[in-house]
């Protein structure tokens, strides 16, 4: 998909797009993605950049780039206050 190809999301994509990402806005080349199993993802997501779906332009790469560095840092964090050594299995 390039970004010519963009198009207005469908009410069954919104529905499925919300469960998974709550009230967060579709970004512009939000879509089901066949890397990650039909998830939905857009530019935002830390999946997008594994997604090989969509050529996106600079601006999308900057935006899952942000998505990415946002990802870690939550990551790290979760990691700092909960690490697996001290978890009960």
């Amino acid at each position: 998909m390039k970004s010519t190809d963009l198009v207005e999301p469908s009410a069954e994509f919104l529905e499925d797009w919300k469960r998974w990402h709550g009230d967060r806005e579709p970004g512009r080349f939000a879509h089901w993605c066949w890397d990650w199993d039909f998830l939905p993802v857009d530019e935002h997501s830390v999946e997008a950049s594994s997604c090989h779906d969509v050529e996106y332009d600079e601006e999308a790469r900057n935006n899952i780039a942000q998505a990415e560095a946002e990802f870690e840092q939550a990551e790290a964090e979760f990691k700092r206050r909960a690490p697996i050594d001290s978890l009960d299995v």
